[in-house]
This record gives C-alpha cells, sequence and structure tokens, in this order.
C-alpha cells in the first residue's frame, strides 16, 4: 500500500511517496521509497512539481547521438575532407564516415556493419546503397587509411586525415 510522508529538510519539507511490504527474509514489514512529489508546504500541499533532468543528448532528431555526430561530420564537412585528403571515391569516403560514426555512437564490430547501417538512417543521409554493403566492403574502406608508396612501403594517410580535421575543427583558433 503507498502513502505519502513529508519529510522535513532543515526549514524547508519535502513530499515523497513510500510503499508498506513485506519483508519474509527479515520477518517483518518494511518501507520502500517511490518517488520523490517535490517541495510541499508544512500540511504536505506540493508547491511545485520535479522537473526531471535528462543525461544524454535530448533535443536531437529521434536516433539521439547518432544525428549529433552526423550532424557535426556535416558542419565539418568530413566526408568531403577525406575524399580530398585520402583521394577516395564519394561511396568509400562514405563507408569510412560510417565507420567513424559507428565507432562514436553505437560500436558494433565490422561483422555485424551492414545490418547496423541498413537499421539505422545513415542509408538516406550518405546516400548509399545499404542492401549490397558487406563487412569486406567497410573492412577496403579502411584499408584506404594506408597508402603503398612508389618505395613499396605503406604510409599512414589517415594522420593527414587528422591533421585536416583539427585544422577545420579549430578554425582558425589559437589553440
Amino acid at each position: 500500500m503507498a502513502y505519502t510522508r513529508v519529510k522535513p529538510q532543515g526549514d524547508r519539507f519535502y513530499l515523497c511517496e513510500y510503499e508498506s511490504y513485506w519483508d519474509p527474509k527479515m520477518g517483518r514489514s518494511r518501507q520502500r521509497f517511490l518517488r520523490y512529489l517535490g517541495p510541499c508546504d508544512r500540511k504536505g500541499n506540493v508547491l511545485s512539481t520535479p522537473q526531471p533532468r535528462v543525461g544524454t543528448v535530448h533535443s536531437a532528431f529521434p536516433v539521439g547521438p547518432l544525428a549529433v555526430f552526423y550532424a557535426a561530420a556535416q558542419q565539418l564537412r568530413v566526408q568531403q575532407r577525406i575524399q580530398e585528403t585520402l583521394g577516395m571515391k564519394e561511396q568509400e569516403a562514405a563507408l569510412v564516415l560510417a565507420l567513424g560514426l559507428n565507432q562514436a555512437a553505437a560500436r558494433v564490430p565490422i561483422l555485424h556493419l551492414p545490418g547496423w547501417f541498413r537499421a539505422s538512417p545513415l542509408p538516406g543521409w550518405l546516400s548509399v546503397d545499404a542492401e549490397a554493403l558487406t563487412p569486406r566492403q567497410f573492412e577496403d574502406a579502411l584499408f584506404g587509411l594506408c597508402h603503398l608508396t612508389p618505395e613499396k612501403t605503406w604510409e599512414d594517410r589517415g594522420l593527414l586525415l587528422q591533421q585536416d580535421l583539427n585544422r577545420a575543427w579549430r578554425n582558425g583558433s589559437r589553440e
């Protein structure tokens, strides 16, 4: 059975809802806190209802953090910078961006990445045919971050991309 109780705290009063229940281990009835109803006066009349605080992204598209990270990527022109810096085609650059968004928002393993990509709004946002995607295509996009030089050595072009994105993000600041 639920009931309310006025809890004094200093010179203020707070109304809380409790419930009585039987504890078979202790062999007696106990009280459990159910919810906080808000600040009240001495007689238990609620003065204002509590406002919930949201600890995550709450004012974005229905997909939450993924939409926020995608909007930031659009603002920094990440896909175009991938194409320019790494010399990739639009499809490959979109897959590299999808890999980055996956790491930022979902952290799905590469084997399950095509399914995650299909279920997300990314195919529409990036103009990619999601039905034909395979894990191998994502791996090939990752291999695009490395480049075989004429001297037959591997060059990590991911660092060049990182420097370009840092310059874009700082946008002329002195940091």
